[in-house]
């Protein structure tokens, strides 16, 4: 297959069917993960078909659910120090990533559909081969950018709750601009474009449209 940046070789052994409403859980799951909103990414697990949704109702599962989930990113990821600046994408250690999920599966009866296990394998490998050609390769950087496009421009309800989520005071119920300006500022640090390129880019859509919208009403309402 060719691209616009050179040869790209698909093996369609690896290629997997994944409904849509999990594709989209993993992207909103990605942006929770770097914001550290384990749980919000526990309410995922239903989304993602990992968690049998009535699990998810009792609010002491969710509540234990959530706090595996913060204790496995303290082993699976490293965060970079904050005063250098930069990004907060954190590096995910893939290696561990399967081994940290099967540790607390059985506590919340998991039900792995075979693409998630076949994937996850499939993604180790390739990372690996990445990381042979790019020692500084950053897998959770690079589907986080795809992750931030879609929030700024989808209009899936699901995208729309997601952006809220990191974008609006949880005390107040209206938009923090400054949390808005993060998230731009994550967007043009991953991508390489400029603040005003990625506000411009989002004002075309109208999902980002919708948004800003949205965020100026709830920012002037009494």
């Amino acid at each position: 297959l060719k691209t616009k940046d050179g040869l790209a070789y698909l093996d369609f052994g690896m290629v997997s069917e994944v409904p849509e409403q999990v594709r989209e859980g993993l992207l909103r799951a990605v942006a929770y993960t770097v914001a550290g909103e384990y749980g919000k990414i526990a309410e995922l697990f239903g989304d993602l078909l990992l968690i049998p949704q009535e699990v998810l109702d009792d609010p002491q599962q969710l509540q234990e659910l959530t706090k595996a989930l913060s204790d496995t990113a303290d082993a699976i990821l490293e965060r970079p120090d904050p005063a250098q600046g930069g990004s907060r994408v954190p590096t995910l250690r893939f290696d561990r990533l399967i081994g940290a999920i099967a540790a607390f599966a059985p506590r919340f009866q998991f039900q792995l559909p075979p693409y998630f296990l076949n994937n996850a394998r499939a993604i180790g490998t390739l990372e690996g081969l990445a990381k042979t050609a790019d020692p500084s390769f950053n897998l959770l950087s690079e589907v986080y950018s795809f992750a931030i496009n879609q929030l700024l421009t989808s209009p899936s309800p699901g995208m729309r709750k997601t952006l809220k989520d990191l974008t609006y005071d949880p005390a107040t119920g209206r938009p923090d601009f400054r949390r808005v300006k993060r998230l731009i500022q994550e967007a043009s640090i991953i991508s390489g474009k400029r603040k005003r390129r990625i506000v411009w880019d989002t004002a075309k859509t109208g999902g980002g449209r919708r948004f800003a919208v949205r965020a100026l009403w709830d920012a002037t309402k009494k």
